[in-house]
């Protein structure tokens, strides 16, 4: 039997479709979550940049648990300002953008996309919540972003499409396998230039930690095939078959039931070839009789 959670099966994205414009609702789940990105970057803007404190990761956060609202919330906030902050909205939405519907059809179930997708948002922010969860609270440390979620969308596709050749910055063709392991190398660096392991911004105000934590997770999704929606659906309770009370009424007793129950009998013994053209439409008017019942 079939897993119906199962991300590896035949990909249900690949459906014909029909030709002239259409205007129609974006069925990607990549589609959406760059809408949505998009759209709170601009509630954020229009709010003066106030909704972003109310979404951001911060040093105090693990220690509030009404707020651990935040370990999603900030990979839907991005940096403000016209300058730092199109930049960093652009570049994760571009990532996104390009890598991010393969990667969709590649687990082929849109809740287990969306599912990896925020899974690793969630665990990049909590490790790094967790890992500046001790520093000094009087500074304001903050993080947000999409970029841990962004580049597990790369490694996974790095992972899963090694030899598939792509042009760093339009210009450089080489292998999505040396793409990764720039993304992480620079990564490793930037955290370790910085002076910190697994906390803090590190060099360039980047939370390099929440990529290497994305990156990891994506790596290890894609080598060990992991599927989340099916590993939960273990703990489901089966669900039972319906019982119904059978009340037997004139219609389902007396000689034409019995009359049912012989042809019936008849054909398990000798093959439904033995029927009489008679104990055909008997048959026949008691199917009818019975769908009429239901």
């Amino acid at each position: 039997m079939s897993n119906p959670y199962d991300p590896y099966r035949s990909n249900p994205y690949q459906s014909g479709s029909q030709p002239g414009l259409q205007l129609r609702m974006p069925r990607s789940v990549t589609a959406w979550l760059i809408i949505l990105n998009l759209a709170f970057f601009i509630l954020d803007w229009l709010s003066g940049y106030e909704l972003s404190r109310w979404m951001v990761v911060t040093n105090q956060t693990l220690s509030h648990p009404s707020e651990w609202y935040r370990f999603l919330s900030y990979a839907f906030a991005h940096a403000g300002g016209p300058g730092m902050g199109m930049r960093h909205i652009g570049g994760n939405m571009i990532l996104l953008f390009f890598f991010g519907g393969q990667v969709e059809q590649r687990i082929g179930n849109r809740r287990e996309y969306l599912i990896f997708y925020l899974t690793a948002a969630v665990l990049g922010g909590f490790v790094w919540g967790f890992f500046n969860s001790n520093s000094n609270p009087s500074v304001d440390a903050a993080m947000l972003g999409a970029s841990g979620a962004c580049v597990a969308v790369l490694i996974y596709f790095c992972c899963a499409f090694p030899h598939q050749e792509i042009r760093l910055f339009f210009v450089l063709p080489m292998p999505t396998w040396v793409l990764g392991l720039i993304v992480v190398g620079a990564d490793l660096y930037g955290m370790l230039a910085g002076g910190h392991l697994l906390g803090g911004q590190s060099v360039g105000n980047v939370a390099y930690s929440v990529h290497i934590v994305g990156a990891a997770f994506g790596f290890l999704y894609c080598h060990n095939r992991w599927n989340i929606l099916g590993f939960f659906s273990k703990f489901k309770r089966p669900k039972g078959p319906k019982l119904r009370v059978y009340n037997p009424t004139p219609e389902t007793q007396g000689p034409e039931v019995e009359e049912v129950d012989r042809i019936l009998q008849k054909i398990h013994s000798q093959g439904q070839a033995s029927l009489t053209n008679r104990e055909k439409k008997i048959l026949e008017e008691a199917s009818r009789k019975f769908r009429d019942r239901k």
